[in-house]
């Protein structure tokens, strides 16, 4: 079992890496995991130029196409389970975690990531927990199967005691075996209804963009999403008799 973890601090030795570092190694404790660590901070991923390019186009026509984008997609393409972290800065995830989603955009219009089973760690000196995780957890529309997240409260930006408080060590273990018997079970994904409504929305759009945003029409008809059974991006997603229902009825009317 493969588990790639993302780390979006400036501080390679900080408390968000102490902390996810502590829960890969409890989860290799239960069994066979590799954990390979990627610090945004180290990789060639320039900024977003906001040029709309890899949208309207596709990530080809990305003028900055030739950085690390697609060697991290083809890292998170090949993991069983991603872990996100980042610590929060001014109320929020920090700069390299959204240019990182700003590099990625391209997938909340062909999602992919649909196999790796995501959990999402933010680590605070105060507050903005809620804030960065729900943030983050925005890579749903990527295809990430998130099913897990974490917050932390650390005593000091600078140090970390509390990452060695016997209490916050067990909420840690406690944590890291929840994920482990989840990508072990590999229970299938269970999308939220909003997500539903995306591919209901998408489908109905794209399907009319050939000339406009062939991109999206291309990776849509070739994964046969526009075919009128399909009512998800993975035929094997419990999506819910009620959500899905409701979706398919309020996409008519949008």
């Amino acid at each position: 079992m493969k588990i790639l973890a993302v780390i979006a601090s400036p501080r390679k030795k900080g408390n968000t890496f102490e902390v996810v570092e502590k829960i890969a190694n409890e989860m290799q404790s239960f069994g066979d995991i590799e954990v390979e660590y990627l610090f945004l901070s180290e990789v060639n991923l320039k900024l977003c130029k906001g040029c709309c390019a890899c949208l309207t186009k596709g990530e080809n026509y990305c003028p900055n196409n030739e950085d690390d984008v697609k060697i991290i997609e083809e890292k998170i393409l090949s993991s069983d389970a991603v872990i996100f972290a980042s610590p929060v800065y001014a109320m929020n995830m920090t700069a390299l975690m959204k240019n990182f989603m700003d590099r990625f955009a391209f997938t909340m219009h062909r999602p992919r990531f649909f196999n790796q089973y995501t959990m999402i760690v933010a680590v605070t000196g105060s507050v903005g927990l809620k804030e960065t995780i729900n943030s983050i957890s925005q890579l749903k529309y990527c295809g990430f199967n998130i099913v897990q997240t974490f917050g932390m409260v650390a005593s000091s930006p600078l140090v970390n005691p509390s990452v060695g408080d016997e209490k916050m060590i067990k909420k840690i273990e406690k944590e890291a075996q929840k994920f482990y018997k989840i990508i072990k079970s590999k229970k299938p994904m269970s999308p939220s209804f909003d997500t539903i409504m995306q591919f209901k929305m998408q489908k109905k759009y794209f399907l009319k963009s050939k000339d406009t945003a062939p991109s999206d029409w291309e990776y849509f008809n070739s994964k046969g999403w526009f075919e009128s059974k399909v009512n998800y991006y993975t035929h094997d997603a419990n999506l819910g008799v009620v959500k899905n229902t409701a979706a398919k009825i309020l996409a008519k009317f949008i």
